[in-house]
């Protein structure tokens, strides 16, 4: 369950538009993680069925080519493309 006041930010943050009723399970089901600078929310070994919702802060997520490089592919500020997304890969 997310601390009291979370939901509220996520409403003002998505200008009301999200249903209430992923709000709620937003709620029971969710857990707030807060990460500092250079920390990583996931890599590719973590489980694919994870949704995140970015309330404040940044995010880049890297991949790492056949080459081995790592390259940016997705880039989120709290001003630039509010986001909810996920990491699902190869779902059936």
């Amino acid at each position: 369950m997310l601390p009291e006041g979370i939901i509220d930010q996520i409403r003002l943050k998505f200008k009301h538009q999200l249903p209430e009723e992923f709000l709620e399970e937003l709620q029971k089901n969710a857990l707030l993680i807060e990460l500092k600078k250079g920390e990583i929310l996931f890599s590719d070994q973590a489980k694919r069925n994870r949704v995140f919702v970015i309330i404040d802060g940044s995010l880049v997520r890297f991949i790492v080519t056949p080459e081995g490089a790592n390259r940016a592919t997705m880039f989120h500020t709290e001003t630039f493309f509010p986001m909810i997304g996920n990491n699902f890969e190869n779902v059936e």
